[in-house]
């Protein structure tokens, strides 16, 4: 049995990713120092990628859609860039998604800021229909990897998201990575306590 080559990634943590001549030169350093994986690593890409609430009024939500269009259709050139030089391609990014972007695009699971009821429910929608849109739209990523942070929610919804998105990645041939922070205890609490809910 052919054994296959060691996985070696770059991740890439900076904005200039979304600019394709910086995206070029990032290529040429992974030739060069023979990596054979890219992590585009970017906090609010999930938030990028949804597509707004069918029951969002605000009036920028053209705005919104146009956004999500654009850094839709340059990773789709990524993932083809990637695909044509065996490059595995990942991407990367907050595992509690529920920055300004995610509020415009949801407003409905945010009315109360001071109850993580709206987050429960937004995290079930989000990790049952927006991730699995994307994982439509961008079918030769290898995987998604989350950071890790401190969850607002109760520990059970949280566990039972991660079991929504962690199925749809299987059924789709995708890997999940859970990333924690040596820095800060409780994500890395929340790692042990989430793989051990996840199946085997």
């Amino acid at each position: 049995m052919t054994a296959l080559p060691a996985l070696r990634l770059l991740e890439v943590n900076t904005p200039l990713i979304w600019h394709w001549p910086h995206f070029l030169e990032v290529v040429g350093v992974l030739q060069r120092y023979g990596f054979n994986g890219l992590i585009i690593h970017q906090q609010n890409i999930l938030a990028l990628l949804a597509r707004p609430s069918a029951h969002n009024k605000n009036l920028a939500i053209e705005n919104l859609n146009h956004e999500r269009e654009s850094t839709l259709n340059y990773l789709q050139r990524v993932c083809h860039f990637c695909q044509s030089r065996q490059i595995q391609l990942w991407i990367q990014g907050e595992a509690l998604p529920g920055d300004a972007k995610i509020k415009q695009k949801f407003p409905e699971f945010f009315l109360n800021d001071d109850t993580p009821t709206g987050d429960a429910l937004f995290l079930t929608r989000f990790y049952r229909d927006t991730v699995d849109e994307m994982l439509d739209a961008l079918p030769d990523i290898s995987g998604v990897i989350l950071s890790l942070q401190t969850p607002t929610v109760h520990p059970d919804q949280w566990k039972e998201s991660m079991k929504t998105l962690h199925r749809n990645l299987r059924l789709k041939g995708k890997k999940l990575v859970l990333r924690d922070y040596l820095d800060d205890s409780w994500p890395r609490r929340q790692l042990q306590n989430t793989l051990n809910s996840l199946p085997n």
